[in-house]
Formats: C-alpha cells, sequence, structure tokens
C-alpha cells in the first residue's frame, strides 16, 4: 500500500461545483484518485500511519494545480479549484513555501483557489487559524479557508 502514496500512483480528477440556482459551474473539487484502485481514504491513512501525511497531501495539491491550471484558463472569471487539505499541512513550516511555488508557476492561481480545511485531527482551531493567517500575509490574500469539520 505504501507504492500507492508514490506520485506517480496517484492523480487529480475534477468534481464540477453547479451552483443550484443557476445551472452553472463556479468551481471544481480536486479529488484523489490512485492508480491501485485504492480509496483515497485508505491512501491518507496510510500515509498518517507511515509518518507521511504531509508529502501526500502536498503532492496531491501540488499535482490538482499544476494539471487543473495548465487546462484552465487563469483569466478572473476562471472557475474556482476547490483544494482539500488537513490541518497540520496548513501548519508544516514548508506550506507558505509551496504556495509560493505554485503562486510563481501559475501566477493567478492564487485568486482561485479555495483551500478547505476537511478535518481539525488533533489540533486546536487557534492554531489552524495562525496558520492560515500567516499563509493569507504572504503573496497569497485570495485563498479562502473553509472548516468543515
Amino acid at each position: 500500500m505504501t507504492d500507492s502514496i508514490q506520485p506517480q500512483a496517484h492523480y487529480s480528477v475534477f468534481q464540477p461545483l453547479v451552483e443550484l440556482a443557476n445551472g452553472k459551474c463556479f468551481g471544481y473539487e480536486a479529488l484523489l484518485s490512485c492508480s491501485s484502485g485504492a480509496s483515497p481514504e485508505r491512501l491518507f491513512q496510510t500515509a498518517r500511519q507511515s509518518g507521511r501525511l504531509y508529502e501526500l497531501d502536498t503532492t496531491a495539491m501540488r499535482g490538482a494545480v499544476f494539471a487543473y491550471f495548465a487546462e484552465v484558463s487563469q483569466a478572473q472569471h476562471a472557475p474556482y479549484l476547490f483544494l482539500n487539505v488537513f490541518p497540520s499541512t496548513l501548519l508544516h513550516p514548508g506550506f507558505c513555501a509551496l504556495l509560493e511555488e505554485m503562486l510563481a508557476a501559475h501566477p493567478a492561481c492564487c485568486q482561485r483557489i479555495v483551500l478547505e480545511i476537511n478535518e481539525r485531527g488533533d489540533r486546536g482551531r487557534q492554531d489552524v487559524g495562525h496558520s492560515a493567517s500567516r499563509a493569507k500575509n504572504s503573496r497569497l490574500a485570495r485563498i479562502r479557508l473553509f472548516d468543515r469539520a
């Protein structure tokens, strides 16, 4: 199963998000898929158990951003890209550098990305809020965060 954590073993699929009132697509949620058929839940569980959750989460995020913005116009009217992120990833010291890397490759992407905190885990809301503030205080001021927990 740990081979499934390797970057070449997984890819992103994009689920359209549609406004029910008018039927228009306003964004896409990036979902992780694996060539071995392993479920995303199993992949993340294995990554967490092997101490590689940050690696899998950021590799999936990077892959989704690069795949999406390679295909989608970066104009202001381009649909939003919704990315799920673990609180521990937000709190990792290297996370802001990852965001900067993505911004350098796709300058308009920060205006079109929505980060969704997919669970609180063992971190408190205040710690996640601090990390979110740190990310927003970088050049990525338009990234928005939603807490699904």
